[in-house]
């Protein structure tokens, strides 16, 4: 027995098959395929890019003078620091076996006092020094910073031995 399809059967199946290569036909398009070379995105993408140049820092007679100023004060607390810390050192080993508001006490108390008082002169100028360095570096006109730099790190350098002297100082006496 032959398997025999109907007329109109066999008519839907053609056209469902012209139908369905016609819309293929849409997908084939172009058969070039795309091309390997670079694009002209990607050799712009390929050029060094280009940086501007800060300016080079200026000499500024204003600021050189304010830090030489600031550097003096500094000159100044330090030379004061070493003269009332040796003062210190012999009042407070004075007053190590003395009782709490005996004499040597309050003498040594007055010289930890007089200590602190310098300390707070050289913070006075760490700050000045700092402060200058941030208006500089927030400027539009950056000068040369070398020797604010250079101060700056004096002044925070000498601010620290002299909190570390401080308070073995002023932790030493009896009470305190």
């Amino acid at each position: 027995m032959t398997y025999r399809t109907r007329p109109a059967v066999r008519r839907s199946l053609a056209v469902l098959s012209c139908t369905a290569l016609a819309l293929l036909s849409g997908c084939a398009g172009d058969t070039a395929f795309p091309s390997l070379a670079p694009r002209p995105i990607e050799t712009i993408a390929r050029q060094p890019e280009r940086t501007e140049t800060a300016p080079a820092p200026a000499a500024d007679p204003a600021l050189d003078a304010r830090v030489a100023a600031l550097e003096a004060d500094l000159r100044s607390a330090v030379s004061d620091w070493s003269a009332a810390a040796a003062i210190t050192r012999g009042a407070v080993g004075r007053a190590r076996g003395a009782a709490v508001g005996s004499n040597a006490w309050i003498a040594a108390q007055q010289q930890v006092s007089r200590l602190e008082v310098i300390r707070e002169r050289t913070a006075t100028t760490t700050e000045a020094l700092d402060r200058l360095r941030v208006a500089q570096a927030e400027s539009a006109r950056p000068a040369d910073t070398a020797r604010l730099d250079r101060a700056l790190a004096a002044a925070v350098a000498q601010g620290k031995a002299q909190d570390a002297t401080f308070t073995t100082l002023s932790t030493a006496l009896p009470g305190a």
